[in-house]
């Protein structure tokens, strides 16, 4: 459905208007909501494993668990995958991720110590506010296109952390 319309300026065409564009399911969206369900069953079996026993374990070792667990599920995927590697840039490749599972190790770690002493809406909601910094990242960093929409919705993603914070 168009609503508005379009001219001819020069080489690029320029629109009146705006364009409500049907839904595609693009490939990265099946993984995407996947990655969303798994993220949000790992907030809820992080808080669960917090609150068996009389006192919960150190956020350092859940990490550490939790870690392990990763690591076996991720080396079966590698094992069991047909994936190629591309060589080109292989080592600075291996280094970003190196430095990237440092920092989720950080924030996992974190997470757990937030999860241990607090309640689970709100450290999620606040703990998952990253998605607007990431989208943010993304245009300073990768050159992704800013649209008014990608702004609002990091607008409200930080709104709505806020929100669910209190």
């Amino acid at each position: 459905m168009v609503v508005g319309s379009y001219e001819v300026s020069g080489n690029a065409p320029v629109k009146h208007g705006a364009v409500l564009a049907p839904f595609v399911w693009e490939p990265w969206i099946q993984p995407a909501l996947e990655a969303m369900l798994s993220w949000a069953l790992w907030c809820i079996l992080a808080k669960f494993s917090m609150m068996l026993g009389s006192k919960p374990l150190p956020s350092s070792w859940a990490s550490c668990i939790s870690a392990i667990g990763s690591l076996t599920t991720t080396s079966i995927a590698c094992i069991c995958g047909n994936e190629t590697v591309n060589r080109r840039n292989l080592a600075w490749q291996i280094l970003a991720l190196l430095m990237a599972g440092v920092c989720n190790a950080i924030a996992v770690m974190r997470f757990q110590k937030a999860m241990t002493v607090g309640p689970a809406g709100p450290v999620v909601a606040l703990s998952h506010t990253y998605i607007a910094v990431t989208s943010v990242a993304g245009v300073l960093l990768f050159r992704e296109v800013l649209t008014a929409s990608k702004a609002m919705g990091v607008a409200l993603v930080l709104f709505g952390g806020y929100l669910l914070a209190q």
